[in-house]
């Protein structure tokens, strides 16, 4: 039987001075189409799991952002959980932030 492994991110500024331009953002993406979802079988069990590569719904999902992050904090997030009842698909990518 396969073993449980999860991918965990950090993120942290080295710069002595705050992010002001393009701070991370992360993407709590959530879908909603049953095109997004893939189903396969493994004996006598079904599985429904989100398609990795499927657009997410931007109307359920959520941005969150981290301006003015300083060099003393430091972020830790799942990248990839192998359990299918965590939810780890969380995107993640420096944003251009208007007007800074």
């Amino acid at each position: 039987k396969g073993h449980r492994f999860a991918i965990i991110n950090f993120w942290r500024n080295i710069r002595s001075e705050p992010i002001v331009q393009s701070p991370l953002g992360l993407l709590h993406a959530k879908y909603s189409a049953k095109k997004d979802h893939l189903s396969y079988e493994t004996g006598s069990h079904v599985h429904m799991h989100t398609f990795p590569y499927a657009a997410p719904d931007m109307s359920q999902s959520k941005w969150y952002t981290f301006p003015q992050m300083n060099q003393d904090e430091c972020l830790l997030f799942y990248q990839y959980d192998r359990l299918s009842s965590q939810p780890s698909d969380l995107w993640h990518c420096a944003l251009n932030i208007m007007n800074t």
